[in-house]
């Protein structure tokens, strides 16, 4: 027997008896007329009660399925955290993708549909649903209570629609819209009697719970593999993708090429015009040398004014001519800066590990420094020192 049934039975019996007491004890004074108004209080009373205890019965029960169901979320994320090659995105569409099933335990629908808004092109694209097939889903985005709901960051309910901000990700805002049944089609269930403007709310709070707890994660991981000054990968990072280029150039029998580059005189500069100057140049020579190196490759920040740049499917003479051009103009030059660079730049064996490979690379540094720096300097692998 459901909760609300249990209750609503005793305390209907509980006051009725109370009732019946007292007309009996009212009649045996012989005062009739009041005990009628006692009895007739009484069964006011008896309906009115039961008529709350039957709506906040009912109401809990949808917010213990639908808590419930959010805790399964949770859980979820709890037993399964991101991994480290995983991004927010993913893990923020695998929830949508199983959250969307449980909105029907707190708000009625007929299909469900989550989209995230791109706020340069403002259309929303469809991420996770539940009971609508596409033309359905193409239909719940060109609503416009989702645009209404965009703007005011909070749920809009209309005859027809529910639409819910449920948090963002890295590609825009996450909204939901919920298709209503028909007025005279929702389920005869108490916590479904209002206009769903209460339960909206609860769903847009609970997922945005989730998406924000995505997002912070995800923040904490990239804070831990990146470098907070320039926004370079750390060398943590570093470490990880030369072990991973390593593996695919064995499997497909291509080269991998790592340089050391150091900014010349950096100290110098350092000293004549304060730390703050100093380090807006680390932050300008890294963007520069993102802006010059291909989708491929990668600069890491390896410490102080010393960088690493992996160039995966390349050889020397590739990783060469990619360093003169950062040396020297392209895009962008360092020279813009009034700054000089020296790169050491060697290629992997096929045998050594990542320690001893970039340890080549640091020596080919030392040799380009030490021979009138500003320049690229090569070394071939198994070379003797």
């Amino acid at each position: 027997m459901r909760f609300d049934q249990v209750h609503v039975g005793f305390f209907t019996g509980v006051l009725a008896a109370l009732g019946f007491i007292a007309l009996g004890a009212a009649g045996a004074r012989g005062t009739f007329a009041p005990a009628v108004l006692v009895v007739v209080g009484s069964a006011a009373t008896i309906l009115i009660i039961t008529w709350i205890i039957a709506r906040t019965a009912g109401s809990l029960d949808g917010t213990v399925n639908f808590r419930a169901g959010v805790d399964r979320l949770h859980q979820r994320f709890a037993d399964a955290p991101p991994g480290e090659g995983v991004s927010s995105m993913a893990i923020i569409t695998s929830i949508m993708e199983e959250g969307v099933s449980l909105v029907p335990e707190i708000i009625p629908a007929r299909a469900v549909a989550v989209f995230v808004h791109d706020r340069g092109t403002r259309q929303f694209t469809a991420l996770a649903s539940w009971q609508a097939d596409p033309a359905t889903v193409v239909e719940l985005a060109q609503q416009a209570e989702l645009v209404q709901a965009l703007r005011a960051n909070a749920p809009v309910v209309s005859k027809g629609l529910c639409a819910v901000p449920v948090g963002f990700c890295p590609e825009g805002a996450l909204m939901m819209a919920v298709r209503r049944p028909p007025a005279g089609r929702r389920p005869a269930h108490p916590a479904h009697q209002s206009d769903d403007q209460e339960p909206a709310d609860r769903l847009a709070a609970a997922f945005l719970q989730l998406t924000s707890r995505v997002n912070f994660m995800s923040g904490l991981r990239a804070e831990s593999r990146t470098d907070p000054l320039t926004g370079l990968a750390n060398r943590r990072s570093l470490y990880e993708r030369i072990e991973m280029e390593m593996a695919h150039a064995l499997r497909h029998e291509t080269p991998l090429s790592v340089a050391m580059i150091d900014l010349d005189h950096f100290r110098a500069y350092n000293d004549a015009y304060g730390h703050v100057a100093g380090d807006t140049l680390l932050r300008s020579i890294s963007a520069i040398m993102v802006s010059n190196i291909r989708g491929q490759d990668m600069v890491a920040r390896y410490g102080g004014e010393e960088f690493c740049l992996v160039m995966p499917d390349t050889d020397l003479v590739g990783g060469h001519n990619l360093l003169e051009t950062l040396r020297t103009g392209g895009r962008d030059s360092t020279s813009e800066l009034a700054v000089t660079l020296s790169a050491g730049l060697t290629s992997w064996d096929g045998i050594e590990d990542t320690t001893s490979f970039i340890e080549r690379a640091d020596q080919a540094l030392d040799r380009a420094k030490g021979s009138g720096r500003n320049r690229v300097v090569s070394i071939q692998s198994f070379t003797e020192f």
